[in-house]
């Protein structure tokens, strides 16, 4: 069991590493710096609200469904995979912050 956790955590901190290390560059510079504040504002406050109201696990899809709704109420409409790098920054800081 130990062995399956560390190698989830080490695909997942890898994850991390690849988004952090390409996507988010590549993103930031296809928008102006106040877009990319108030959109990861609104990714991160949607994220949390989903994870609240769809506590089930395999609901992944209709909090992903509440983000597109809630940033499409906000005027801001991303493609799949930006919109994905937001999504898993923002779920990430959310485990982080309830880890600590």
């Amino acid at each position: 069991m130990t062995n399956i956790t560390e190698i989830v955590e080490l695909i997942f901190r890898l994850a991390v590493v690849l988004t952090t290390t390409f996507l988010i560059p590549y993103f930031r510079s296809k928008t102006t710096a106040e877009q990319q504040q108030k959109v990861r504002l609104y990714v991160k406050m949607a994220v949390q609200a989903a994870e609240l109201m769809y506590n089930d696990h395999g609901a992944g899809a209709q909090k992903k469904q509440y983000v597109i709704n809630y940033l499409a109420e906000k005027g801001y409409a991303l493609n799949g995979d930006e919109l994905d790098v937001y999504i898993e920054s923002a779920v990430l800081e959310l485990k982080r912050s309830l880890a600590e």
